[in-house]
C-alpha cells in the first residue's frame, strides 16, 4: 500500500513518520506552496492597535505560524486576556507553542464549527479580527458581519501551486493506492498538474482518496471522484487512522 501525502514542503515529515510506522510506504508531492505576504501599512496599523480586537480567530496552523511571527515583532507581550480562537487542535498547538491559549471547537474543526461556539454569538459592535490565508471561504467573515461584528480579514501567507516534473509527477502517481488531502487547492492543483500531463486521469479517479472534511468530499465528487474516504478531520492522526481503517 503506497500513500501520497500532499501536504506543503516542511509539513509533511510528521505525518510520513506516522504512516511508515503502520507499514505503510509512502510518496511525498507537495501540492501547495506556502509563502508569507508582507504587511501593508493598514495592516500594520490594525496590528498595532491588537487589543482593541474583541477576539482573534485563527483559521489555519499556517495562519497561526505566520501571523504570530508578526505579531510578536509588533507586540513583545501580548494582550492580557484577550480570547483567541483556533479551527482545531492542530492550529491550537502552533499558537500554544508562542504561549497563546487559544480555544477550539468540541465539535469539529470547520468555520461552522467555530461559528457554533457560544462566544461567536451575541457579539454586536464588537471588533474581530480573522487570521488565515490569501482567498478561501468568506462564510466566517460573512457571518460575523451578519452577526453585527466588526470583522477584520488578515491573509498573513498564500498558497499557490508548486511547479512539478511532469514525467516525474505521472510515475509517482501511477504507483500510489492511496491520495491524501486536507485543502480544496491541494486538490485542485492535482487536477491541474495532472491534466498537463499525458497520464491517464481517469486512472487517477479511481484510486482511494482521503479527505479531511464533508466539503471536501463535495469537491472532490463534482472532480469526478468515486473511492472517496472521510476522515475525522486533518491531524496526521486522524488522516492515518481513516487510512488504516480503509485498508483493514
Amino acid at each position: 500500500m503506497n500513500v501520497l501525502i500532499t501536504r506543503p514542503s516542511g509539513q509533511s515529515a510528521p505525518l510520513d513518520r506516522m504512516l511508515q510506522q503502520a507499514g505503510l510506504h509512502t510518496t511525498l508531492q507537495p501540492l501547495l506552496e506556502i509563502h508569507p505576504l508582507p504587511l501593508d501599512a493598514h495592516m500594520r496599523q490594525q496590528l498595532l492597535d491588537l487589543d482593541r480586537f474583541n477576539a482573534v480567530v485563527v483559521i489555519s496552523p499556517n495562519a497561526a505560524h505566520y501571523g504570530v511571527e508578526v505579531i510578536e515583532s509588533l507586540w513583545p507581550q501580548m494582550p492580557i486576556e484577550q480570547p483567541w480562537f483556533a479551527n482545531g487542535q492542530g492550529t491550537a498547538q502552533v499558537l500554544a507553542q508562542a504561549g497563546i491559549l487559544a480555544e477550539t471547537p468540541t465539535t469539529g474543526t470547520t468555520t461552522e464549527d467555530l461559528l457554533a461556539m457560544p462566544r461567536f454569538h451575541n457579539i454586536d459592535g464588537q471588533r474581530w479580527l480573522i487570521i488565515g490565508g490569501e482567498g478561501g471561504r468568506p462564510v466566517l467573515f460573512e457571518s460575523l458581519q451578519a452577526r453585527g461584528a466588526i470583522p477584520v480579514k488578515w491573509a498573513a501567507y498564500q498558497r499557490t501551486c508548486p511547479k512539478v516534473d511532469p514525467t516525474q509527477f505521472a510515475s509517482q502517481l501511477a504507483q500510489v493506492d492511496v491520495v491524501l488531502m486536507s485543502s480544496s487547492e491541494a486538490l485542485e492543483n492535482l487536477h491541474q498538474i495532472a491534466a498537463s500531463t499525458k497520464m491517464d486521469c481517469n486512472a487517477m479517479l479511481t484510486k482511494t482518496l482521503v479527505v479531511s472534511s464533508e466539503r471536501l468530499v463535495q469537491v472532490a465528487r463534482n472532480l469526478g471522484w468515486t473511492h472517496i474516504v472521510l476522515a475525522a478531520g486533518a491531524s496526521n492522526q486522524q488522516l492515518t487512522d481513516a487510512v488504516l481503517n480503509h485498508i483493514r
